[in-house]
């Protein structure tokens, strides 16, 4: 059972923040499983699973895993048998950190300018004032932490033209991955 060997267990562990299992033969069902405890670690910022068996059903989890994980800012995938549809994926994931900054930035300036309305907005919230008990500055600052994945690796996969079209579109509008 992948998630009881160690370093998977470990993820778990809101303390941890990089996880490095490259060349350790990862595949979909083990990259599933970690996708998993992904909902109880808020801190991982570092996934490496590099060289590994994971195809386009796994980075297509992974994917889906990472929006709802915003804090992971670097993601290694070399290695892999990933084609265009798992590229497709990490793509919009590039595409929402994107907006995940763009909104950050907003509530920023909205803040330091007292804007609490147009926080609020980006926030998600009703309340001009007051964001789930916190301030528009404490609200921006939160959604600062937020900002996604900012270096993702693809190298040394079989990705062909739709997935590399998708993954230079999402990075040419991207400023900061890297």
């Amino acid at each position: 059972n992948w998630s009881e060997i160690p370093c998977v267990r470990m993820v778990k562990d809101r303390g941890v923040t990089t996880l490095n299992v490259s060349r350790c033969n990862v595949n979909d069902a083990n990259l599933t499983t970690l996708c998993a405890t992904l909902a109880t670690n808020t801190v991982l910022t570092d996934i490496d699973v590099s060289y590994g068996q994971i195809t386009e059903g796994g980075a297509v989890e992974l994917a889906r895993g990472l929006v709802r994980h915003p804090c992971i800012r670097r993601v290694v995938l070399s290695g892999n048998r990933i084609k265009d549809d798992g590229a497709c994926a990490m793509a919009a994931v590039v595409e929402r950190a994107r907006d995940l900054r763009v909104a950050a930035m907003t509530a920023s300036l909205a803040a330091s300018n007292g804007e609490d309305t147009i926080v609020a907005r980006v926030a998600g919230s009703s309340s001009p004032s007051r964001i789930g008990g916190t301030t528009a500055l404490e609200a921006a600052a939160e959604a600062a932490k937020n900002i996604g994945l900012e270096d993702l690796q693809l190298d040394d996969c079989w990705i062909a033209d739709r997935g590399a079209i998708a993954l230079g579109i999402a990075e040419a509008s991207n400023v900061s991955l890297t």
